[in-house]
């Protein structure tokens, strides 16, 4: 069982139902993300702060609890080596509507490989003229966004995925 509370309600809540277990912090959406848990009884405490994990640590020794770095996380939730960077591609076609095009990928791709990999993908199914590499990026005007592991399970945190 999972209990999500403020962070400010955190060292309590982890005195009271994992009394005895250190904190875990893990930098998550720009913040820091808090768990900790007592595996014996299947509870676990979760909290986010906006702060950076080292105050977030110093906050949590402050008020008496171990900490290290890490994460508790569900027993069926994707192990840690199954995440994902998703990789979205906006760019401008000759139509009246902008195309969007969207990959995952294994490791972090730079917004410079993304692009690469979806002018190889369309050069490769025929989807556009044979241009050089600079000619597309001047005509299709792409807008690269790349979401981590992190970004996504805090996307689906959100909506109580």
């Amino acid at each position: 069982m999972t209990l999500e509370v403020p962070f400010a309600g955190f060292v309590e809540a982890a005195r009271r139902l994992a009394p005895g277990f250190p904190a875990f912090t893990s930098p998550e959406n720009g913040g820091t993300r808090v768990s900790a848990a007592d595996p014996a009884k299947a509870i676990r405490v979760v909290a986010y702060s906006p702060q950076d994990p080292g105050p977030v640590a110093e906050t949590l020794r402050k008020g008496g609890l171990d900490v290290a770095e890490g994460r508790w996380i569900p027993d069926d939730a994707p192990a840690a080596s199954g995440d994902i960077y998703v990789a979205a591609v906006a760019y401008r076609t000759d139509g009246t509507q902008p195309g969007l095009w969207v990959d995952a990928f294994p490791e972090a791709p730079t917004a410079v490989k993304a692009i690469r990999t979806m002018f190889d993908e369309f050069q490769a199914t025929g989807q556009m003229a044979n241009v050089p590499l600079e000619e597309f990026i001047r005509l299709a005007e792409p807008t690269v966004v790349i979401l981590a592991p992190t970004d996504l399970r805090g996307f689906a945190t959100v909506k109580d995925c």
